[in-house]
């Protein structure tokens, strides 16, 4: 996931990585290239997006059943705690005999 997230957060700002794919070889001379800034994507199909985002959509539900899991155990715990303490600080039982 480091990978990942080292990749993608490139594209939040001006970086290498847009740069990069703005630019393709040029057809004329070894060494040239064309650089080409658009609204349209020509080389990502919108598939391939419609699989990103349901990508993303997937790891985010994810995460939040992670938190979710996670949250439910700590209450769990905390609950489990806090019977202990009540428990530990009751008063002894008086056990005097009868007779």
């Amino acid at each position: 996931m480091p990978e990942v997230y080292e990749k993608a957060s490139g594209y939040i700002h001006l970086s290498t990585a847009h740069v990069a794919s703005a630019m393709t070889p040029g057809e004329r001379e070894e060494g040239a290239f064309q650089f080409k800034v658009s609204a349209e994507d020509d080389r990502v199909s919108d598939q391939t997006w419609l699989d990103v985002i349901a990508a993303y959509r997937a790891s985010t539900y994810l995460f939040l059943e992670l938190i979710q899991n996670w949250t439910q155990q700590k209450e769990k715990a905390e609950g489990l705690a806090a019977s202990g303490e009540r428990i530990g600080t009751a008063p002894a039982p008086n056990h005097k005999g009868t007779g």
